[in-house]
């Protein structure tokens, strides 16, 4: 994600730095990460306390990495920020995806046991092997 969009842009980072800057690949992967950890601790109904306690943390992380890295002379402001909102973009629309999708139905067994599933042309458990 971040790398691709690094060779294209081809904007080189601080003196210190022998990569391409812009934008910033740890930025944009610890800013998807955080919006998926907030995405999917929200669906899973968890309380508002703990809704809100994960979304201080993933925006601390994100902070954090992105300080990280301008502290370091590896980046720009600028490339932590564009890596931030790529980031965050990505994941938001893969988010957005996963909301929109129906439901995907569970079936278990009414005794509550485990059940196989035969696959046509499958070896199945017990038969003599061909």
């Amino acid at each position: 994600m971040g790398g691709a969009s690094s060779a294209g842009v081809r904007r080189r980072g601080p003196p210190e730095s022998t990569a391409f800057g812009f934008p910033s690949g740890h930025a944009a992967a610890v800013a998807s990460f955080a919006v998926m950890v907030v995405y999917f601790v929200g669906r899973s109904g968890s309380g508002t306390a703990r809704r809100v306690t994960v979304q201080v943390l993933a925006g601390l992380l994100m902070l954090a990495v992105g300080l990280a890295r301008i502290v370091l002379r590896a980046h720009w402001p600028a490339d932590v920020l564009g890596g931030l909102a790529l980031g965050t973009t990505c994941a938001a629309a893969a988010a957005w995806w996963d909301a929109a999708q129906p439901p995907i139905p569970r079936r278990v067994p009414a005794d509550g046991q485990s059940f196989t599933v035969e696959l046509p042309g499958a070896p199945q458990p017990g038969a003599p092997p061909n």
